[in-house]
């Protein structure tokens, strides 16, 4: 017990509250004890008849009377006491938790609630952004197909991409606007292998694109999205592509990721990469078609 009163913190006021009730009890139980200490010893004394030995019976009977009265008058209320106090301590702490863990609901509450309507925020912007990017592929799929001249049929517009003949508008629209990219949406390129190269009926210059796209794509590391259509309408044939934004790594260590298009200055400058690989092809397809060089 000792160990536990001296490890237990008690306030100055309990501490004087003892002290008091300690002198109290020291005072109202002296006669009792002398009383009975006295009473001890005469029946100790008497039942030996040994004058010699009155003293050592006499202090024998002090101290086991001294020992319970500490143990009845001062332990067992102090045990009390001490346990009350312990117990209003650990109600007063408990409360404390209690206000602390209230205060710490409510601010998670808080949070939550922010975060709901963070994700609502951007849910909503998303939807947006996807509406936009519906508008836009729509409106870059119209300008691939353009306008007409007279001459030119229909079939000569229609729609192609990497694997063969586009459906219609909205097959090319969902095709595109899945393959959006976090930076750029689409890529608009005019490529044409020029008067010189001697590439001129539909068949070559779709044949040509696809050529020339697959060894971007493969020059990128990615497995490109994309829709174009043969224009007629100038002296020059051209082909009108759009280019998704996002498309699939097909190199490690990001093979099978989507990630960003990102055409380089040194891609379409005069001179650079399109430009070579694109008389390259043309140069391919002449050969197969058994032209000669210009």
């Amino acid at each position: 017990m000792a160990n536990e009163r001296t490890s237990l913190y008690l306030p100055t006021e309990t501490k004087q509250a003892l002290a008091a009730y300690q002198e109290r009890t020291k005072a109202e139980n002296m006669s009792a004890a002398a009383d009975d200490l006295i009473q001890r010893g005469l029946v100790a004394a008497s039942a030996h008849n040994v004058g010699a030995l009155a003293a050592p019976a006499i202090e024998e009977a002090v101290a086991h009377t001294v020992e319970d009265l500490l143990r009845s008058v001062v332990v067992g209320p102090l045990r009390e006491e001490l346990a009350a106090i312990h117990h209003e301590a650990t109600v007063a702490r408990l409360e404390g938790y209690a206000h602390i863990y209230n205060d710490y609901g409510a601010a998670v509450a808080e949070q939550l609630e922010a975060v709901a309507e963070e994700r609502a925020t951007a849910a909503h912007a998303a939807g947006e952004r996807a509406r936009l990017h519906r508008r836009v592929a729509e409106e870059q799929v119209d300008h691939l197909k353009g306008s007409f001249r007279p001459g030119e049929t229909r079939e000569e517009r229609t729609l192609f991409d990497a694997h063969g003949d586009v459906a219609d508008r909205a097959t090319a629209r969902a095709t595109l606007t899945a393959a959006i990219g976090p930076k750029v949406v689409f890529h608009r390129l005019v490529l044409s292998p020029g008067p010189r190269a001697g590439v001129v009926r539909l068949i070559d210059l779709r044949t040509w694109t696809r050529l020339l796209l697959m060894d971007l794509g493969h020059d990128l590391g990615q497995r490109l999205v994309w829709a174009a259509a043969v224009h007629r309408n100038t002296d020059d044939p051209h082909v009108h592509v759009l280019l998704a934004g996002a498309a699939e790594r097909t190199h490690w260590p990001n093979k099978g990721k989507v990630r960003g298009v990102e055409l380089r200055r040194v891609h379409y400058v005069p001179g650079g990469f399109i430009r070579r690989r694109g008389d390259v092809r043309a140069a391919e397809i002449r050969a197969l078609n058994g032209e000669g060089t210009a």
